[in-house]
Formats: C-alpha cells, structure tokens, sequence
C-alpha cells in the first residue's frame, strides 16, 4: 500500500513539473459572480450587516457580464439578503436586485417573497421598496400579486405604492387587463356622495386618488387632468380599452 501511496505521489510531482497537470486545471478559477457569492454568504453566515451590504452592492456591476447559470446562482443568493432580519440588507438586496435591470430573475430570486401580507394592517419599509422596485423592473409574474395589493390590502399605503408600480407596465402584454382591473377598482374606491351632498369617507381612495390618474397616464402614455376625465374616457372606449394606449406594444 506504501509502496502504491509512494508511486502516485511521484507520478503526481512529475505530471506537474512537466506542466502535463497544473494547478489551474485541478480547481478553476472562480468567476467573478462565483467568488462575490462566496462573500455574500460568507457575510450571511457571519451576520456581517456592514459586509453583506457592501457585497450587495457590487451586484449591480457583474450581472451584464454573467452567463445564465451564474445569474441564477447570484439572485438566489442575493434573495438570502431580502429574507435577513437587518432591514438595511433587505434594502440593499432589493436595490442589488433593481441594479440586475432583470425582472424575471428578480422576481423569482427573491423579490415574489417581499411583498406586503395584503392582510397585513401595515407594510414594512422593505416590503414599500420592493413595490418600488417592481415599478422599475415591471416582470410580468408580478402583475396578478400587484393587482390584488391594489384591489384588497389592508394597509392602503400599499395598495396605493402598488398602484404606482403597475403604472410601470407600459410595455407589458398583461397591460389591457391592468387598465381594466385599475379603472374598476379605482371606481369602487371613490368616496360616494349623499342626499344631502355629504361625501363618504374612504381611507383608500385618500391614498389611492392622488395617485391614480399619474398612474393610469404612465401605463398609457396619456395625459388626463385627473381621474374623473380618465373615468369619462375609459367609458367611452369601453369597449375597446386597448385603443387607449397610445404608447405602441413592441
């Protein structure tokens, strides 16, 4: 057995001093997006709040020149950093995912788990960012869990950021059906008048109105004075909502 051990190792030696066998060809070199993941977990591991955020923030610069694997790899450890208990590095990590400039891998790395509890009385500074970030990224498996922020959260300060980032999908083939969700739902929320010309209350329109027309604006590419003009044009097209974009669909 000796004898064997002392064979191999000689072999070994001679492969290597004759360049036959190198170093590099036995452990690659790491790529660049490997060897920031090796950091950002490093930081995870040692709760490293200052370090995990300074890793986040180098995300940004690698993602263009990363293959699919890597990318793959870096957002699902970057969604480590939207899941940490430090709200500073959940800010960081959705930010390191708006830098990515990748919706999908976005979404499914991490951002589809920062979003608001729609039963939630109120959404964290994290959870508002990452609905911030969805305006920016705009990936389409976000649009059904935006909708139902803006149609049934508790907390009407999401229901209202939600509102905005859907105003982000100008380009989106999902977009009739949003303008169309957003009118409805938009209309059920204003405040009704009495008998005696007393207006209701409603804390989600308060939230929402203010909003809404930016909004409905952005997703079209119109410019409507408010929302009652968007109301009267909505209903005079509404039958063909699609030719209220004047933005064109590539």
């Amino acid at each position: 057995m000796i004898s064997v051990r002392i064979l191999l190792a000689s072999t070994l030696l001679l492969l290597t001093s004759h360049g036959s066998l190198r170093a590099e060809d036995m452990a690659p070199a790491p790529t660049p997006a490997q060897a920031l993941i090796v950091k950002l977990e490093a930081a995870k591991t040692a709760r490293d709040t200052a370090a995990w955020t300074a890793a986040l923030g180098e995300v940004g610069g690698l993602w263009a020149a990363c293959d699919e694997s890597d990318k793959k790899a870096l957002a699902a450890s970057v969604g480590h950093g939207v899941k940490a208990k430090d709200e500073g590095v959940q800010i960081a990590a959705i930010q390191a995912f708006v830098a990515t400039k990748d919706g999908e891998a976005a979404w499914k790395g991490g951002l589809k788990g920062a979003l608001p509890d729609a039963k939630a009385e109120a959404a964290s500074v994290p959870e508002l960012r990452a609905l911030e970030a969805l305006k920016d990224l705009h990936p389409e498996g976000a649009v059904s869990a935006l909708l139902a922020l803006v149609q049934k959260a508790k907390d009407v300060k999401a229901s209202a950021a939600a509102l905005v980032a859907l105003g982000g999908y100008e380009r989106s083939k999902q977009r009739v059906t949003i303008l169309t969700e957003l009118v409805q739902t938009l209309r059920n929320a204003m405040p009704s008048r009495s008998s005696a010309g007393v207006l209701s209350k409603s804390p989600r329109w308060d939230e929402m109105g203010p909003v809404a027309a930016p909004a409905l604006n952005e997703l079209t590419g119109r410019k409507e004075g408010d929302f009652r003009a968007w109301l009267q044009l909505y209903d005079e097209n509404k039958k063909k909502p699609a030719a209220l974009f004047l933005n064109p669909l590539d």
